[in-house]
């Protein structure tokens, strides 16, 4: 049995792509709008960062946090959705055990 990907890959492909793109692009779109906007989670880091380090911060640093503090809630919510859905093909992956 040729698997491609590892098993993260594989879970989150069970939730179909109308459902999983567009909770993935909403934790892109939400950092860069925020950026623009200096709102947000980066408006908070960024204030952070200023109290931190005597009025400066790095907005490269504070757009890559705010990121990250969205793809992870879209990552976990994905394959929480997962558990949901049964394997894409369960005929298949029964006939194929060694």
């Amino acid at each position: 049995m040729i698997k491609d990907g590892n098993a993260l890959q594989q879970r989150a492909r069970r939730v179909p792509g109308i459902i999983r793109y567009p909770i993935i692009a909403v934790a892109f779109v939400f950092p860069i709008y925020w950026m623009f906007t200096e709102s947000g989670v980066y408006w908070w880091l960024s204030k952070q960062q200023a109290a931190l380090f005597d009025g400066d911060f790095y907005p490269i640093l504070s757009f890559l946090l705010s990121m990250l503090i969205c793809l992870i809630p879209a990552g976990v919510i994905v394959h929480v959705l997962a558990t949901f859905m049964g394997p894409k093909d369960q005929a298949s992956t029964q006939n194929e055990q060694p």
